[in-house]
């Protein structure tokens, strides 16, 4: 499916706009590989930022305007999680403790749709969030498989010795 979007969103939603989120989740076709963000529960400075398309739409005599879900990320602080939950962090995102104290802040869920990967729009997403965004945060991840290529080319680095561990620093990036 390739669309032809007049305008592309990045929206960020947090524990403060949790009411928006539910409602961005209710009036839209939310696609099957998206499933996870009904399950997302914003907290602990954890933020979705969910990428979508306004495209035309033809119903019966008329346009209607029609925005469509494209993407999304889960960026989370592991630095602002509660001291009893450091215990568990390395589990929890399938990074050493010592690289998230370095690299707290850590993209934990990356998904395009699979109608619109390769076209460019997970990079339009990826590069607003650590150009715009974190631009000045040291941030990690967890690659798992095509995903690999993708963060290489984004500037992503592997950490030697830690299993499909990536991170990009804070220094030398521009916004």
């Amino acid at each position: 499916m390739n669309m032809n979007f007049k305008s592309l969103y990045i929206q960020m939603f947090d524990e403060n706009s949790s009411y928006e989120y539910k409602a961005l989740l209710n009036e839209n076709h939310i696609p099957d590989e998206f499933e996870y963000l009904n399950k997302q529960k914003l907290q602990y400075n954890k933020k979705v930022y969910i990428l979508s398309g306004e495209y035309d739409k033809k119903v019966l005599f008329r346009t209607k305007t029609v925005r469509l879900l494209i993407g999304y990320c889960v960026v989370e602080d592991a630095k602002s999680k509660p001291e009893n939950m450091h215990d568990w962090l390395d589990k929890l995102y399938d990074i050493p403790l010592d690289i998230l104290e370095e690299y707290p802040i850590v993209i934990s869920d990356f998904v395009v749709s699979v109608d619109y990967r390769r076209m460019g729009y997970g990079k339009y997403l990826a590069e607003h969030i650590i150009h715009d965004v974190y631009s000045d945060k040291k941030i990690s991840l967890h690659a798992v498989e095509d995903g690999v290529f993708f963060w290489d080319k984004i500037g992503f680095e592997y950490v030697e010795g830690a299993n499909s561990v990536m991170v990009i620093n804070g220094d030398g990036r521009y916004a």
